[in-house]
């Protein structure tokens, strides 16, 4: 799937506050320019850099997607999803991710 933070291109443009503009590589998809696909089964932990990466979540009032964080300017929601089996899933900006069962341990709920 494509990298919803770089558009696939995976590089982001930076713009200074004083003009100016640089490129660096998308913290999201590692510069691949693609995330793991979200649809389906749960995706595998080892194929996703995301859940390693140290994100402190925030409680939030919607019963739907109880956590959310910014991350490098992009808004982070997970919600918990599915009745006999519930697992994760984790939206950039609205757009559905990865799901994933366990809780990472780089991540920590506040």
């Amino acid at each position: 799937m494509r990298c919803p933070r770089c558009a696939g291109t995976g590089e982001r443009e930076l713009l200074w506050p004083h003009g100016g503009e640089s490129a660096t590589t998308c913290d999201v998809c590692d510069g691949t320019g693609e995330v793991p696909e979200a649809a389906g089964a749960a995706a595998d932990r080892s194929r996703s850099p995301l859940l390693d990466r140290a994100v402190t979540f925030r409680r939030t009032r919607d019963p739907d997607a109880p956590y959310e964080a910014d991350v490098d300017g992009a808004r982070w929601r997970i919600a918990l999803v599915g009745d006999a089996v519930p697992f994760h899933v984790l939206y950039i900006d609205d757009v559905e991710v990865l799901r994933f069962d366990a809780w990472p341990s780089a991540w920590t709920r506040s």
